[in-house]
């Protein structure tokens, strides 16, 4: 019942939803327009158990399990300020994130950078990926690990073309367009339950009494007037 009449309610005000729904194209015309595009670039980077876990004739994959933790001091190295301050220099409108494999059971670090040129995302990804090398040695150096027990990278997939991502500026023109047609039917059921209002007034019997009222002393100083003229003659 509610939606039928709410049809109506557009149907009858329909200027006031031409005018809306014209405003809210424009917006979303513009909002499309103004959001810069960004392109995306992504790495995925595994973590290798040392010689002396594996043996010499060992499957290194099977001994992924204990690397759990040094993945996420690797992680929070390459998110730190020493390694994030110079690259958001050097690519001051690009951002990244360098974050665990939460689908994947094994240790895997996944880098992805986002910019709004495709060669700056490139870029960022690669040298994110170059610090990986000196990050894990380092942290190791720290811990006076020998040379045969060191963790290793092995890369896994490092993009060589960045992808073009219209995500967020699709979701931006969603969202105007939909505060748009919401306004758009609020205000054309405020302004149908306006004019609805005044008619009913009008119709209302006080109103009706108070028309008769004036009609009645409208009619009597008609009749009036002309004997009022006379007396001043």
């Amino acid at each position: 019942m509610y939606l039928r009449d709410l049809g109506a309610s557009l149907l009858r005000r329909w200027p006031v939803v031409l005018v809306g729904l014209l405003l809210t194209a424009a917006l979303a015309v513009g909002a499309y327009m103004n959001v810069p595009q960004t392109w995306t670039a992504k790495a995925s980077v595994l973590l290798v158990p040392p010689p002396t876990v594996v043996g010499e004739d060992g499957n290194p994959y099977l001994y992924l399990g204990g690397l759990g933790q040094a993945l996420d001091v690797l992680t929070r190295r390459l998110d730190a300020e020493a390694v994030r301050g110079p690259l958001e220099d050097t690519y001051p409108d690009a951002e990244y994130t360098v974050t665990v494999d939460g689908n994947s059971t094994g240790p895997i670090l996944l880098i992805e950078a986002e910019a709004e040129a495709g060669p700056d995302a490139l870029a960022l990804v690669k040298s994110i990926h170059s610090q990986i090398p000196q990050e894990l040695l380092g942290m190791q150096a720290d811990l006076n690990v020998p040379r045969n027990a060191l963790i290793t990278a092995s890369d896994i997939t490092v993009d060589v073309n960045a992808e073009s991502d219209n995500k967020r500026r699709i979701q931006l023109t969603g969202l105007v367009a939909a505060g748009g047609l919401a306004l758009t039917v609020l205000l054309a059921g405020i302004v149908d339950g306006l004019v609805n209002k005044r008619r009913k007034r009008s119709k209302s019997p006080e109103h009706a009494e108070t028309a008769e009222s004036l009609a009645v002393w409208a009619q009597e100083n008609a009749s009036t007037a002309p004997h009022r003229e006379s007396l001043k003659s």
